[in-house]
């Protein structure tokens, strides 16, 4: 069965949007897939078909739509309106959920002259000239007002330097991408914290970067790629930290994380000898990583797992943990509750 979106573009200012594309995907809780792309007529129209099979979860039906717009130099255009089946939309960047097989978009976007990119790529753009080979993280308060000044920037844009600063001391902190926090602090989120920033002693910026990633680490991972992604569509970061999002949130994830073992022999209830290559999937019942992914068991019966832990947690810490173990020649699993000590000195039997 075919489906098909039916729409047209329009541009504000009013101009020819032949040159553009547009993009639709299918939105899931943690993930994007690219439905198909097409580029409008002369007209602004426009036609996307697409397939069930192309659902991440084929058993959903309908597509959780949402609608990209992309300049002729592939930058994000910012959709200012959005009409689904002639019901106008409050959020045009947000996902239509469970569209019917057939629809009928109408988007009107802003569009930018070629090349301007976003609001991180042309205000570091202005600033790398001044920099010197200084890094970002290393710039002062100082530094930021000498740069605001050699820039000429007016009341409502001198703030992005500091903006673009925090984002580098946060990178500095994590080794992840500057775009992703700039994206962040422009929101502002945590917006206490960046509100004290610019008057903030070196020393004092050291403990709001630390309070930052804490903050940052108690959001909930989709609040997280949500502001990632509608900062995307407002052009303040590059488009393919929208993309990366779940990626560069599941790294930030790891870092107030350590990497425990977890291992398990598997073994024949009946007469003790090891089970190999069985496939197993293990959950810590108590653990913020519930689900540990699944293995299969080697040559002895071994199948181990890692647990993403707080790095306060005791290093011979016991924990519940349920494994679901896949039986040869028979569809129901075998699904074991049992106690195991993370890092332990050697796998611990489990009969099946």
């Amino acid at each position: 069965m075919a489906f098909i979106i039916r729409g047209r573009v329009r541009s504000e200012p009013e101009q020819i949007v032949e040159t553009i594309v547009v993009r639709a995907y299918d939105r899931d809780l943690r993930s994007e897939q690219l439905l198909g792309e097409a580029a409008p007529d002369r007209e602004g129209r426009f036609e996307i078909g697409y397939t069930p099979e192309q659902f991440r979860r084929a058993e959903k039906g309908r597509a959780d739509l949402l609608l990209r717009v992309f300049g002729p130099d592939g930058v994000p255009l910012a959709i200012r309106r959005l009409e689904v089946d002639g019901q106008p939309r409050e959020e045009p960047a947000a996902p239509v959920f469970n569209v019917p097989p057939e629809c009928e978009v109408d988007l009107l976007v802003e569009l930018e002259p070629s090349g301007e990119g976003s609001e991180y790529e042309r205000i570091l753009a202005q600033v790398t000239p001044l920099l010197d080979g200084v890094n970002l993280a290393d710039l002062t308060a100082t530094d930021a007002r000498f740069i605001v000044a050699d820039l000429e920037l007016d009341a409502e844009r001198a703030p992005l330097i500091e903006a673009l600063i925090a984002a580098a001391w946060l990178a500095r902190e994590t080794g992840l991408p500057v775009e992703a926090f700039y994206g962040w602090v422009r929101i502002p989120y945590p917006d206490a914290i960046w509100e004290e920033w610019p008057q903030a002693t070196e020393e004092r910026r050291a403990e709001l970067v630390r309070k930052a990633l804490d903050r940052l680490a108690d959001t909930a991972d989709d609040d997280l790629i949500e502001m990632l992604r509608r900062q995307v569509d407002a052009r303040i970061i590059p488009g393919w930290v929208g993309e990366k999002a779940d990626e560069i949130v599941a790294a930030l994830r790891r870092q107030g994380q350590t990497a425990r073992a977890v291992t398990v022999r598997l073994l024949d209830a009946a007469n003790g000898q090891p089970l190999a290559g069985y496939s197993v999937a293990a959950s810590d019942l108590s653990g913020p990583q519930a689900d540990l992914g699944r293995t299969i068991s080697d040559g002895q019966g071994v199948a181990a797992f890692i647990d993403y832990l707080p790095r306060t947690t005791p290093p011979d810490d016991a924990r519940a943990f349920q494994l679901t173990i896949d039986v040869p020649g028979t569809d129901q699993p075998v699904e074991v509750q049992q106690t195991l000590q993370l890092d332990g000195g050697g796998p611990v039997p489990v009969r099946v």
